[in-house]
């Protein structure tokens, strides 16, 4: 049976086809492993940064320009993903340098070297306050730098469960120092437009309320300004360009009684335990920052879903051939003298994701 070709499979993805996107996945899926494996050691971690180089191939797939470049394409994404993984780790076994330099920020101090031993006996004496279980997490994966995999080994514990209490060992060491301290933590500010407002209003419509998996009950922020969403069955996943500066994901629900406003401007406020979001002349917007990491892609959408099915109004779906009229009409003008004849042809795509229908034309001149 003759293998459809990568421009056939793009174009079939880009059109919606989630089974197309599937084959390319499975098509390149072992390269791509094996490119990563060159960066990383240990297969888990592996597993997880081929899925993102897929999912940034995703969602960025509309990006490229030259079909048959997409090989190449792939593994720059794929070398960029692990150099960022490798950037991130090298942050990871800074913790210490990284604390002092938050301080120093929050405090305004100026770094001098008797502020920086200061400091460090600071996060010295954080650390102790800590509970054993997050103190050990916290020096096996961070001071000695050990991977989740490892830690999770010579400690007898999951991998998720070396992931959770990392997250809460780190919040509570900044609790520690700012105790001692006496300063606020700052939040982190992003400004939207009225377009991210709607891509947040989208997020927000998407959540489930399902009790028993409040994960679920959020939006996730994305790095790369993504507003991730599901119910558990569908997944939707927008852009918002006013948060393409949100340093690593952050889940904010649950959404009851929180309206997200029609406005022009807005400011989205992101601290570690809560958000806000403030319109101006308006009461502030309080929403709650939910714990835990957030159900991956795939597993909402499997590769062998069936394809969905997409009902149509019949009067939106006359209101389109009517504007398939005029648009035809200003970008492919009739030759009145018949010098040429073509039939140009009309390609409808409808997004279930993004809510939007697309029209691009071409010129057969068979």
């Amino acid at each position: 049976m003759e293998q459809p070709e990568d421009r056939d499979l793009i174009e079939q993805t880009l059109a919606g086809n989630q089974r197309a996107f599937a084959v390319l996945v499975e098509r390149y899926g072992r390269k791509v492993y094996a490119r990563v494996g060159r960066w990383v050691r240990y297969p888990e971690d592996v597993e997880d940064l081929v899925q993102e180089v897929f999912i940034r191939a995703y969602s960025r797939l509309g990006q490229l320009r030259e079909v048959r470049r997409f090989p190449a394409w792939l593994r720059a994404i794929a070398d960029n993903t692990a150099r960022g993984w490798h950037r991130r780790r090298i942050v990871q076994l800074q913790l210490g340098e990284a604390l002092e330099a938050e301080w120093a920020a929050e405090t305004g101090s100026s770094g001098g070297e008797e502020e920086v031993r200061r400091v460090r006996a600071m996060v010295q004496d954080a650390l102790r306050a800590l509970s054993g279980a997050h103190r050990e997490v916290i020096v096996h994966h961070y001071f000695k730098g050990y991977t989740y995999v490892e830690t999770a080994d010579l400690l007898g514990l999951e991998v998720d469960t070396v992931r959770s209490r990392l997250q809460k060992a780190r919040r509570r060491l900044k609790e520690e120092m700012i105790s001692m301290g006496h300063v606020d933590t700052p939040m982190q500010a992003f400004e939207l437009t009225r377009e991210d407002l709607s891509a947040l209003r989208w997020g927000v419509a998407f959540v489930s309320q399902d009790e028993n998996r409040p994960i679920l009950q959020g939006v996730c922020l994305d790095t790369g300004g993504r507003v991730v969403a599901t119910d558990g069955a569908r997944l939707l996943v927008r852009i918002a360009e006013g948060l393409k500066k949100v340093a690593a994901p952050v889940i904010l629900g649950p959404w009851d009684g929180v309206e997200i406003p029609d406005a022009e401007r807005a400011t989205l406020s992101i601290g570690e335990e809560s958000a806000v979001l403030q319109v101006q002349g308006e009461p502030d917007r309080p929403v709650s920052v939910i714990e835990g990491s957030y159900v991956k892609y795939e597993s909402v959408i499997p590769t062998d879903a069936p394809v969905c099915s997409v009902t149509v109004q019949a009067g939106a779906l006359l209101e389109a051939v009517e504007l398939i009229g005029e648009y035809l009409g200003a970008r492919h003008p009739v030759d009145r003298e018949e010098t040429w004849r073509y039939n140009p042809m009309v390609v409808i795509r409808l997004s279930v994701s993004d809510q939007t229908l697309s029209m691009t034309t071409a010129r057969d001149m068979g």
